[in-house]
C-alpha cells in the first residue's frame, strides 16, 4: 500500500511590521519589536521548505512565539491580560494584527475598531491571538505537508515511516490545541466555515489521525501481522475519514469539494481493506461463508473507490496509484476463499454481508503536540514592558506615514509552495514500506 495524502494550501497572512513609532519609547521596546519582525520573517520563509527538520521548525516557532505571547499575556504571569481593568499596560500593539484564515483560499482581515481606546485594546488582544493561532495553524499544515512529502517517495524506509507517523500526530495535536485551548481566548464570533470553525478544525484532526493510522496499517501489512488485528484498525480508519466527511457536510461546496471527495475516496479504500483482512481472519477461523461475503463486499468498495477517484481528479493520477493494488488484492482474497469453500468447507454463502463494525485494540493514533514546543514568554519582555507608552497611540495614528504603513502590513501574502510529486513506481513489497 503506497501512501498518498490530500493537502489544503497554507493560509495567506499579512506582514505585521511591529513598528509602533512613538509608543515604543525605549531601546529595549524597539528591539523587541524588531526581533518579532525578524523572527516572523524567518519562520514564514521556513514554511516554504518541507525538507526542514521538525526540530528546526519547532525551534524557529518557539523563537517567535516567545515574543508574540507577550502581546497577549502579562510578562510576569501566564494569565491573559484583563484589558478592561489594565488599560495602561504596555503590551498594546496594533502591529500584531493578523488575518483570520478560512477553509478556502480567501482570508478575512481582523477589523479595527474606532470607537475608543478601551475597545481598541480589547481588539488588539484578539489580533495577537489571531496571529498566534495563524502561526500554529500553518505549523500544523507544515507538519502534514512534511509527512506528505516524505510519503510521496517510491520507497519508504522504516525511519521515514516513523517520521511521517509522528508528523501527522503532531499536526493533529496542533489543530486540537487550537480548537480546545486557544479559540476560547479570542474575542468575537468565529465565522461558520472558516478555518477557526470548530467543525473545520475537527476535520483536520480526524484526517491527520486517519492518515497516521494508514502508516500503522502499512507497517502491519509488511510485518504480516494477524489479519484479525489489521481489519479492526482499517475499519476504524475508514470511520475517521467518514466522520471527517460528515463534519464538512454543512460547509460550502465551493470551499471543500475536493477535501470531501478525498474523504469519500479514502473511506471506500479502507472499508475495502477492512473487508479483505476480515475475510482472511474469518477463513483462518474456518468461517468460509463469511469470508466469501466479506471479500465480495470488499470488491464493491473497490468500485466505490474507483468512482470516487474519478470525482477527485487530482490531475497527477496519484489517487489511482494509491488503489492500484487494492482491487487485485480483494480479487485474490475472494478467489482463495471460494476455492477453500469448494474443496473443503462446502458452506452456504451468505446472501448479504452484515455492516462491519470492528473495534481496534492496537494502533489507534492520538493527537500529540510537537515535543519541545512551548509558549514561555521571552525574558526580554521584563525589560521592554516599561518602554511602551499607550498614551501615545493617538500621536502614532496621526503620523503622516501611519496609514500607508498599515495598508502595506495588511496586504495578504501567500506562502509559496513547491508541488509534491507523487511517485508512481510500484514498490517491490505488499505495503509500499521498506523495513530496515
Amino acid at each position: 500500500m503506497s501512501q498518498w495524502f490530500h493537502r489544503n494550501p497554507y493560509k495567506a497572512s499579512g506582514r505585521p511590521n511591529f513598528d509602533l513609532g512613538p509608543i515604543a519609547t525605549s531601546i529595549s521596546a524597539r528591539m523587541i519589536c524588531s526581533h518579532m519582525r525578524e523572527r516572523r520573517q524567518t519562520l514564514m520563509k521556513m514554511f516554504e521548505d518541507l525538507g526542514n527538520s521538525r526540530e528546526a521548525m519547532i525551534e524557529a516557532t518557539n523563537q517567535y512565539i516567545s515574543l508574540l505571547v507577550g502581546l497577549a499575556t502579562a510578562p510576569d504571569s501566564n494569565n491573559e491580560l484583563d484589558l478592561e481593568d489594565n488599560e495602561d499596560d504596555g503590551e498594546d500593539s496594533n502591529a500584531s494584527e493578523a488575518p483570520e484564515p478560512d477553509a478556502g483560499n480567501v482570508t478575512e482581515k481582523t477589523k479595527k475598531d474606532k470607537e475608543g481606546k478601551k475597545k481598541k485594546e480589547k481588539k488588539t488582544l484578539r489580533d495577537a491571538n489571531f496571529e498566534l493561532i495563524g502561526i500554529l495553524f500553518n505549523l500544523a499544515l507544515w507538519f502534514s505537508k512534511h509527512a506528505a512529502k516524505i510519503a510521496s517517495n517510491n520507497n519508504i524506509e522504516m525511519e521515514q515511516a516513523v517520521e511521517v507517523y509522528k508528523s501527522l500526530r503532531n499536526a493533529a495535536g496542533l489543530f486540537e490545541h487550537i480548537k480546545k485551548d486557544l479559540l476560547s481566548k479570542m474575542k468575537g464570533k468565529v465565522e461558520s466555515g472558516s478555518d477557526l470553525d470548530p467543525c473545520i478544525l475537527e476535520a483536520y484532526v480526524l484526517q491527520s489521525l486517519a492518515e497516521a493510522q494508514e502508516v500503522t496499517i502499512a507497517r502491519a501489512m509488511e510485518l504480516k501481522h494477524d489479519p484479525g488485528i489489521i481489519a479492526p484498525l482499517a475499519c476504524e480508519t475508514a470511520i475517521l475519514y467518514e466522520k471527517c466527511r460528515f463534519g464538512l457536510q454543512n460547509i460550502s461546496e465551493s470551499l471543500v469539494a475536493k477535501w470531501r471527495a478525498y474523504c469519500i475516496f479514502k473511506t471506500a479504500c479502507f472499508r475495502a481493506y477492512a473487508h479483505c483482512f476480515y475475510s482472511e481472519s474469518e477463513l483462518k477461523a474456518d468461517r468460509c461463508s463469511m469470508a466469501i461475503a466479506s471479500a465480495q463486499e470488499a470488491l464493491k468498495y473497490c468500485t466505490q473507490a474507483q468512482n470516487a477517484a474519478k470525482v477527485y481528479r487530482s490531475g497527477s493520477g496519484a489517487e489511482f496509484c494509491f488503489i492500484r493494488r487494492l482491487q487485485p488484492y480483494a480479487q485474490r482474497t475472494l478467489a482463495k476463499a471460494q476455492t477453500e469453500n469448494a474443496m473443503i468447507y462446502h458452506q452456504k454463502v451468505l446472501a448479504t454481508m452484515p455492516h462491519l463494525q470492528l473495534k481496534a485494540s492496537f494502533g489507534i493514533a492520538t493527537p500529540e503536540l510537537p515535543q519541545g514546543l512551548n509558549f514561555t514568554i521571552d525574558e526580554l519582555w521584563q525589560e521592554a514592558v516599561p518602554g511602551f507608552d499607550p498614551s501615545k497611540v493617538a500621536k502614532w495614528i496621526m503620523q503622516k506615514d501611519y496609514n500607508s504603513n498599515q495598508k502595506e502590513a495588511e496586504k495578504l501574502r501567500s506562502i509559496p509552495e513547491a508541488p509534491i510529486y507523487q511517485g508512481d513506481k510500484d514498490p517491490n513489497n505488499a505495503s509500499g514500506c521498506i523495513l530496515s
